[in-house]
Protein backbone atom coordinates (compact mmCIF):
# COMPACT_ATOMS: atom_id res chain seq x y z
CA UNK A 1 0.00 0.00 0.00
CA UNK A 2 1.06 3.52 -0.84
CA UNK A 3 0.18 6.18 2.21
CA UNK A 4 1.37 9.47 2.51
CA UNK A 5 3.46 10.49 -0.53
CA UNK A 6 3.08 13.45 -2.49
CA UNK A 7 3.80 12.28 -6.22
CA UNK A 8 4.74 14.59 -8.88
CA UNK A 9 5.52 14.07 -12.47
CA UNK A 10 6.35 17.24 -14.42
CA UNK A 11 6.63 15.25 -17.36
CA UNK A 12 5.63 11.50 -17.76
CA UNK A 13 3.12 9.40 -15.68
CA UNK A 14 2.92 9.12 -12.61
CA UNK A 15 4.09 6.54 -10.34
CA UNK A 16 6.00 5.67 -13.86
CA UNK A 17 2.77 3.94 -14.88
CA UNK A 18 4.01 1.09 -12.56
CA UNK A 19 0.43 1.00 -10.45
CA UNK A 20 -2.67 2.99 -10.74
CA UNK A 21 -2.94 6.39 -9.87
CA UNK A 22 -3.00 6.64 -5.75
CA UNK A 23 -3.44 10.63 -5.48
CA UNK A 24 -6.66 11.40 -2.73
CA UNK A 25 -6.32 7.76 -1.28
CA UNK A 26 -4.73 6.75 2.10
CA UNK A 27 -3.11 10.30 2.45
CA UNK A 28 -1.39 10.30 -0.93
CA UNK A 29 -1.13 13.85 -2.84
CA UNK A 30 0.05 15.10 -6.39
CA UNK A 31 0.80 18.62 -5.62
CA UNK A 32 4.63 20.92 -6.29
CA UNK A 33 5.99 20.36 -3.22
CA UNK A 34 6.93 24.02 -3.23
CA UNK A 35 10.82 23.59 -2.15
CA UNK A 36 13.08 26.37 -0.84
CA UNK A 37 15.47 26.29 -3.63
CA UNK A 38 16.29 22.68 -5.21
CA UNK A 39 18.08 24.28 -8.39
CA UNK A 40 20.68 24.67 -5.57
CA UNK A 41 20.10 21.47 -3.46
CA UNK A 42 18.16 23.40 -0.72
CA UNK A 43 15.17 20.92 -0.46
CA UNK A 44 13.43 21.95 2.57
CA UNK A 45 10.24 23.20 2.14
CA UNK A 46 8.73 26.51 1.73
CA UNK A 47 6.25 28.25 4.08
CA UNK A 48 3.13 27.27 1.66
CA UNK A 49 4.15 23.86 0.75
CA UNK A 50 1.33 21.29 0.76
CA UNK A 51 3.72 18.99 2.37
CA UNK A 52 3.52 20.25 5.86
CA UNK A 53 1.81 18.77 8.38
CA UNK A 54 0.81 16.35 5.50
CA UNK A 55 2.64 13.04 6.87
CA UNK A 56 1.14 10.19 8.86
CA UNK A 57 2.75 10.50 12.83
CA UNK A 58 2.02 6.56 13.79
CA UNK A 59 4.61 5.23 11.24
CA UNK A 60 6.64 3.07 12.62
CA UNK A 61 10.49 3.82 13.30
CA UNK A 62 9.70 7.40 12.95
CA UNK A 63 13.08 8.83 14.06
CA UNK A 64 12.92 12.41 16.54
CA UNK A 65 14.69 14.09 14.30
CA UNK A 66 14.52 15.37 10.48
CA UNK A 67 17.78 15.13 8.41
CA UNK A 68 18.73 18.41 9.42
CA UNK A 69 18.54 17.60 13.14
CA UNK A 70 15.26 19.32 13.87
CA UNK A 71 12.27 18.00 15.84
CA UNK A 72 10.36 15.65 13.94
CA UNK A 73 6.65 16.60 14.35
CA UNK A 74 6.00 20.06 15.02
CA UNK A 75 2.72 22.34 13.95
CA UNK A 76 3.91 23.92 10.97
CA UNK A 77 1.40 25.18 9.43
CA UNK A 78 -0.41 26.43 12.82
CA UNK A 79 -3.68 24.68 12.33
CA UNK A 80 -3.10 23.56 16.54
CA UNK A 81 -2.13 20.23 15.42
CA UNK A 82 1.76 18.71 15.57
CA UNK A 83 1.64 16.02 12.43
CA UNK A 84 4.53 15.19 10.55
CA UNK A 85 5.61 16.73 7.52
CA UNK A 86 6.44 14.65 3.94
CA UNK A 87 9.88 14.10 3.11
CA UNK A 88 12.87 14.17 4.88
CA UNK A 89 12.72 17.90 5.88
CA UNK A 90 10.33 18.83 8.80
CA UNK A 91 9.19 22.62 7.73
CA UNK A 92 9.62 24.89 10.89
CA UNK A 93 8.17 28.45 10.78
Amino acid sequence: MIEFNDVVALSGILYGGICIDQTGLNGNISADPLLVDPVNEDFRLGATSPAIDAGDNSVAGLPPSDILGNARIIDGDSSGSADIDMGAHEYTP
